[in-house]
C-alpha cells in the first residue's frame, strides 16, 4: 500500500481501523481522505462485507491495486506452536489460510470483527492464544 500511496500522494499518514465499516466512516466523516479496502481475493472470491458497505455509501472506487497477501500467526513471546489452542481472526484470513489451519485440527477457530481487534484482545489477555 505504501508503494501505491507514494506513487500518487506526496504525504500519507496511515490509520488502522477496527473493521471495514469504520474505514468507510472515516472517509465519509473526513477523518481520512481515502481508504484502501479489499474487494476480491483469489482464494475466497469477493469480499461480500465490503461490497455490501459500498452499496450504502456515496463514496466511489477511484483505483485498483493488486497486493500479495501473506498471513502470519501472532502469539505472545515464547509461545510454542504446540501450546496454541485457539486462533482469533476475521473470517477472511481464516478462509484464506484453511489449508494451513487444517494441519492443526485441535485448534479452535474464533471469528472476530477484524484481525486488528484480535491483536488488541491478544495483547490484553496475555494468555497462550494466537491470531491470524
Amino acid at each position: 500500500m505504501k508503494k501505491y500511496s507514494k506513487k500518487y500522494f506526496l504525504n500519507i499518514i496511515e490509520k488502522t481501523c477496527i473493521n471495514f465499516e469504520n474505514v468507510i466512516k472515516n472517509v465519509e466523516n473526513k477523518k481520512s481522505n481515502l481508504a484502501i479496502l479489499p474487494i476480491h481475493n483469489l482464494i475466497t472470491g469477493s469480499i461480500l462485507e465490503v461490497y455490501n458497505l459500498l452499496q450504502h455509501t456515496k463514496l466511489s472506487i477511484i483505483g485498483e491495486i493488486y497486493l500479495p497477501i501473506n498471513h502470519c500467526i501472532i502469539a505472545l513471546p515464547d509461545t510454542d506452536v504446540k501450546n496454541i489452542n485457539t486462533i482469533y481472526s476475521h473470517i477472511q484470513p481464516l478462509k484464506q489460510c484453511s489449508i494451513f489451519l487444517n494441519k492443526f485440527p485441535h485448534w479452535k477457530l474464533k471469528n472476530t470483527s477484524s484481525s486488528s481487534y484480535a491483536i488488541e484482545n491478544l495483547s490484553k489477555k496475555k494468555t497462550k492464544i494466537s491470531l491470524l
